[in-house]
């Protein structure tokens, strides 16, 4: 159980009620699971604003201290095993019940929030309360050690027996954790056990290494003693020497697969490579023979179609650019101009 003054409860509510972008410290939380986490007591405003309601409820002569508890705060659960026995179902009836049991005995209209989180190692609950005792804002007289020893007692007989859990020891003097001692000692512990999971894993892996070394070192032997035509009567060489040959061949085979493969691509890459070429030379061929037919039909003395000489360059120009470039096409179509108006004179000169 822990105590919170009016300070502290802000930022104990957005732990509480967080969503899937909270940013926290605590490296338990998995954000993918917290739109999991559910309550089983929901309050429409905040934490704050509910304990202000509650304690203008009980119309006191003046205010409370400034250092006054305005709140206690209960983690319930228990340890995976438990947990992992259950029912999604029966995992929730259980934190019913517990919500039941605190309702009943300190007034549901006292608590504040209780929500349960799913999105931890463990499934808990967390509920919170305003400290009310005899109409009177108490947290010490409501939550001194023999009640809290009581409570434990009592929550027990209630519930936790009907889950088969068992009390703690009562009478302990062990300090009991804060929440946060709690869960940084589930970090530690967890740490610890990764820790030696790894190391172990480290080991067999180490001794993985070493095997596979040994016998490639045997096969390798082997493998020349094989191939070097050495005979030898011992059982067991012959067994490493057949084995030796065996991998040998499998990893030929593998070569030879891997290698037919890439000579394959090469060759479709490589026709595709001809088959351009051949049709670039096509293209060229056909563009090289239709100039020929332009300039063959251009030079054709034709009357009244001097405009010819100009258009059929243009056109030629038009779908061969690459080969006539803009200069080359203005000098073809005054060329073409000019024979024909040379052309034209000598006409009118025979005729006079």
């Amino acid at each position: 159980m822990e105590k919170y003054h009016k300070n502290d409860v802000a930022p104990i509510e957005r732990e509480n009620e967080r969503d899937e972008y909270y940013n926290s410290s605590n490296p338990q939380i998995d954000r993918d699971r917290t739109k999991n986490n559910y309550h089983t007591i929901f309050r429409d405003c905040s934490y704050t604003e509910y304990i202000n309601k509650r304690i203008a409820f009980l119309n006191l002569p003046t205010k409370p201290r400034k250092d006054a508890v305005v709140m206690n705060s209960f983690v319930i659960g228990s340890d995976k095993d438990f947990f992992d026995q259950l029912q999604p179902h029966e995992q929730r009836q259980f934190f019913l019940d517990c919500t039941h049991f605190f309702a009943e005995r300190y007034g549901v209209d006292n608590i504040i929030s209780s929500i349960v989180h799913m999105d931890e190692t463990t499934p808990h609950m967390h509920l919170n309360i305003v400290p009310i005792n005899n109409n009177r804002l108490s947290s010490k007289s409501l939550f001194d050690r023999n009640k809290l020893s009581q409570l434990q007692t009592d929550f027990h007989k209630a519930v936790a027996k009907k889950y088969t859990l068992q009390r703690g020891i009562e009478g302990n003097q062990t300090r009991h954790l804060t929440t946060a001692e709690y869960k940084a000692s589930k970090i530690i512990n967890q740490a610890h056990k990764q820790s030696l999971q790894v190391r172990t894993e480290a080991e067999q892996l180490h001794q993985q290494a070493e095997q596979l070394l040994a016998e490639q070192k045997v096969y390798k032997q082997a493998l020349n003693e094989a191939q070097s035509g050495e005979q030898t009567n011992n059982r067991q060489k012959l067994k490493d020497q057949v084995t030796a040959l065996i991998i040998e061949n499998a990893k030929l085979k593998q070569d030879n697969a891997r290698a037919y493969n890439d000579n394959k691509v090469l060759l479709q890459e490589t026709k595709k490579i001809t088959q351009l070429e051949q049709k670039l030379e096509q293209t060229q061929k056909q563009l090289k023979y239709a100039k020929q037919l332009i300039n063959n039909f251009v030079r054709y003395e034709y009357p009244t179609c001097k405009r010819i000489a100009t258009f059929f360059p243009t056109l030629m120009a038009m779908f061969t650019e690459v080969i006539v470039p803009p200069q080359e096409q203005r000098a073809i179509r005054q060329q073409y101009s000019d024979e024909y108006d040379e052309q034209e004179n000598k006409k009118k000169d025979n005729y006079k």
